[in-house]
């Protein structure tokens, strides 16, 4: 179907969407055969066909997330895609994108502030969404129509000059009631695995060495500044398939948000929560259960942020390759379990096969363990510079690689 572009006292105007040609193949199988179009600004244009016959491959092309072969897509005159469209376009997915696990005005508000949107632009989006009542309630606890129109509401923020929806009426039936999970903050689970067992980890590990204060005290201080890089690569190995198959990652990249700061946000909360668990455990093991640092009891919680965010920056990467949370979860004994075993934490390097201690000679873990265990000695020279100087060059890394899996344009 083509629509003729629209006039205005009497002369031409250049089409709110233009597509010439557009040709695009998903799995080998091609979808759009030089497709030409042309959408008048200010109209209101639907896509009808069935399923598979590239409505949504359409619709990801004209906001610029889809990879094309061939033909050109414009909107407003530039190329879809162009930075310069990110706070004129708005887009809402098929999937209601938005976090589960945040109430509607939370939600409104996160996004709000990366569009630089003022606090009453989230009570206007609100209003014009219905969701007055619902605005103090979990999203994720909501039905799928409520669901789906705060994900209207987000898209609503700043007033965009184009409005481009992906079925925009599935699930909004406002009988239905599902309860679905409950919120990280307000889940008593993820709090346990965050603040309460590594704690209790270490009081376990206190009476399987009772009688052997030494061999605790060389294995437990290191354990203060492990456990947030273990927990942190866990937690990031399923918060990433999930904002990549709930559609708020790809929310993310085609709002005008800069993959560094996409970034910095993760590394800054996650380094919080380490702060708090190491600080936490520290407390218990320092506190209730004897053991002792050579150096300052601040300097291994310093370390254990930096082991966080570590955690953080490797499953951030590595979560790429994963389809669902299932798989990245998996990473955690193939990536995650061999380090900390030839790390040294359970037998000195130089005791293990000459093999394995080259191996872990390029594990990012040992160096993280040989910080903290030079720490626990007071041996903060030169050589325990060296190991944080190489952790912090791991991270950078890894960041710069995760960077790379989050795609704007994707097939």
């Amino acid at each position: 179907m083509v629509l003729t572009p629209g006039t205005e006292y009497g002369r031409m105007v250049e089409p709110a969407v233009r597509i010439e040609g557009l040709r695009v193949r998903r799995g080998g199988r091609l979808v759009l055969p030089a497709v030409s179009i042309a959408i008048r600004r200010g109209a209101v244009t639907g896509l009808l066909g069935p399923s598979g016959s590239g409505k949504t491959t359409l619709i990801r092309s004209i906001v610029g997330v889809q990879i094309v072969e061939a033909g050109e897509v414009s909107v407003f005159g530039l190329p879809a895609g162009t930075p310069a469209l990110r706070r004129r376009v708005a887009y809402v997915t098929q999937a209601p994108s938005v976090y589960g696990d945040l109430t509607v005005r939370e939600n409104l508000g996160y996004f709000a502030r990366v569009l630089d949107v003022p606090r009453v632009g989230v009570e206007e989006a609100i209003g014009t969404a219905g969701l007055g009542d619902l605005a103090g309630r979990v999203a994720g606890t909501g039905s799928g129509g409520e669901r789906s129109r705060a994900s209207l509401a987000v898209a609503l923020l700043g007033d965009p000059e184009l409005l481009v929806l992906d079925e925009p009426t599935v699930g909004l039936d406002p009988v239905l009631r599902r309860d679905l999970w409950e919120t990280w903050r307000r889940d008593p689970h993820t709090l346990a695995l965050l603040l309460v067992v590594p704690p209790l980890l270490l009081v376990i590990l206190k009476y399987v060495f009772e009688g052997q204060e030494q061999t605790f005290e060389r294995i437990g201080v290191p354990l203060v500044g492990l456990f947030p890089f273990i927990t942190m690569f866990l937690v990031t190995s399923i918060a990433m398939p999930r904002e990549r198959t709930t559609g708020t990652l790809e929310r993310l990249m085609f709002i005008p948000l800069a993959k560094l700061d996409l970034l910095v946000g993760y590394g800054l909360a996650f380094a919080l929560v380490a702060a708090v668990q190491a600080t936490v455990t520290a407390l218990v093991g320092f506190g209730l259960l004897g053991l002792v640092s050579e150096s300052s009891v601040g300097v291994v919680v310093a370390i254990a942020i930096l082991n966080a965010v570590l955690g953080m920056a490797l499953s951030l990467f590595l979560s790429a390759f994963a389809q669902t949370e299932f798989q990245a979860v998996q990473f955690m004994p193939a990536v995650v379990l061999p380090q900390i075993l030839l790390a040294g934490l359970f037998v000195p390097r130089e005791s293990m096969a000459r093999f394995l201690e080259l191996i872990s000679d390029v594990f990012p873990l040992t160096y993280a363990y040989d910080a903290l265990a030079r720490a626990t000695s007071g041996k903060t020279g030169s050589r325990f510079a060296l190991d944080v100087v190489v952790v912090c060059g791991c991270i950078v890394l890894a960041l710069a690689l995760g960077a790379t899996t989050l795609r704007r344009r994707t097939g």
